[in-house]
């Protein structure tokens, strides 16, 4: 009877202490991430915390990371992201069999809101020709944006024309430009659609240091002036 008791005992015992030293299960992984938009050439670092049954954090975890499209984004062991290119792809983390997934964004680089710093070299405004009766033309307050879902671009000035003769006084207006846009690399390429009227651009620019380089020819209906812009991203 004293050996059955012990045996019990012992029995009891070894569960009691494997209870104590098998790992909590993952019940629920939280992925942490202020990176859910990004544009190209950013970096940024991803955490996840994995929680067991009760909502308690588990320490000591041991992730893996994955992204879905390394041609957009690289994620590193340690849940480094460096961006790559302009596209959507997802992280994915695993920790003891459980997956967690976060939507990650990337936008170019040259996406967002510039105004005009130069024309033709000189500050604004600046003559941008005459027309064809011989009235001064003014060039002014132009701002781009570009956005990258739709890849479009809006370039929107003001045309000021002075005409001393046959009909003296002054004409002005906003013309806005709009298009759509690509990239390769540092260089960007507009066109408007086919068809547009009045004006039209169609150039190949190069973006460095939050700067758009733009050499368009601009069309109007009296003269074809060329304007180089130069657009300093807000």
């Amino acid at each position: 009877m004293h050996r059955l008791i012990a045996a019990v005992a012992i029995v009891a015992i070894a569960c009691s202490a494997d209870s104590v030293n098998r790992p909590p299960q993952v019940a629920t992984l939280v992925l942490n991430t202020t990176a859910g938009t990004l544009q190209v050439g950013d970096a940024a670092r991803l955490t996840v915390t994995a929680l067991d049954s009760a909502g308690a954090t588990i320490p000591d975890i041991h992730p893996t990371w994955a992204s879905s499209d390394t041609s957009i984004v690289i994620i590193d062991s340690t849940g480094m992201i460096a961006a790559k290119q302009a596209g959507i792809a997802s992280a994915v983390v695993t920790v003891a069999q459980k997956q967690a997934v976060a939507a990650l964004t990337v936008h170019s680089a040259i996406t967002g809101s510039y105004v005009l710093a130069s024309v033709n070299g000189g500050s604004p405004p600046v003559a941008a020709g005459t027309t064809q009766n011989g009235c001064p033309q003014t060039f002014d307050n132009a701002t781009l944006t570009m956005t990258e879902n739709p890849r479009a671009f809006d370039i929107a000035f003001q045309m000021r024309v002075d005409c001393p003769y046959p009909q003296p006084g002054t004409t002005a207006g906003t013309t806005h430009i709009l298009g759509t846009w690509t990239q390769s690399g540092d260089d960007v390429t507009f066109a408007t659609p086919s068809g547009a009227s009045n004006v039209h651009v169609d150039a190949t620019t190069t973006w460095t240091g939050g700067t758009i380089r733009l050499s368009t020819a601009v069309d109007f209906a009296v003269q074809s002036p060329t304007l180089a812009l130069v657009f300093r991203k807000q």
